[in-house]
């Protein structure tokens, strides 16, 4: 029996790439919580929770990343099939790496509308199994992250493609 290599960052995927992750919305009840002080919504630790299914040696969490949304012409509508059950939350893969976390692209087969775009957000340790190894980098995402009750259409970060990707508008110098 082989041994999958854990692979928790891509390199190549710069920080400047922004990530859309898919939230439901009266799902988990910790996926959103009440910021008292400001009396307003937020994505709560619920929305960024591996599940038993992202963990092992081929886990993670469920992402999608612009640059490939962009490459392969799929508007951001497409990402969620229903916004009336989902929202996303958006991001940079920054938020990810300050908090320890990374980022891989990982097709998704299943998906044909946008698995070309998918990626699995990832920890550390492998399999996703040390909950303190996901806990940093779920933090600053939380910090960080809009959420979107419909359609955000593309950011305004410009198409910054992975290193081995096409040219980009933005390079990663730039920010």
């Amino acid at each position: 029996m082989t041994s999958i290599e854990w692979v928790h960052d891509d390199p190549d995927i710069p920080n400047e790439a922004v990530v859309y992750r898919r939230v439901e919305k009266d799902g988990d009840p910790n996926n959103f919580s009440l910021d008292r002080i400001h009396e307003t919504t937020c994505l709560g630790p619920g929305a960024f929770t591996a599940a038993t299914r992202d963990k092992g040696p081929e886990g993670g969490l469920s992402a999608h990343l612009e640059y490939l949304l962009r490459r392969h012409g799929i508007q951001t509508a497409d990402l969620v099939d229903d916004w009336d059950t989902f929202g996303v939350a958006r991001f940079h893969v920054r938020d990810l790496r300050e908090g320890g976390g990374g980022i891989i692209e990982k097709e998704d087969p299943d998906d044909a509308i946008i698995g070309k775009a998918h990626a699995l957000m990832r920890s550390a340790s492998p399999g996703m199994k040390a909950r303190g190894a996901w806990a940093s980098a779920r933090k600053l995402v939380l910090e960080r992250a809009v959420y979107f009750e419909s359609d955000p259409g593309y950011s305004d970060d410009g198409d910054v493609e992975s290193a081995s990707g096409e040219s980009t508008e933005v390079s990663p110098t730039d920010s």
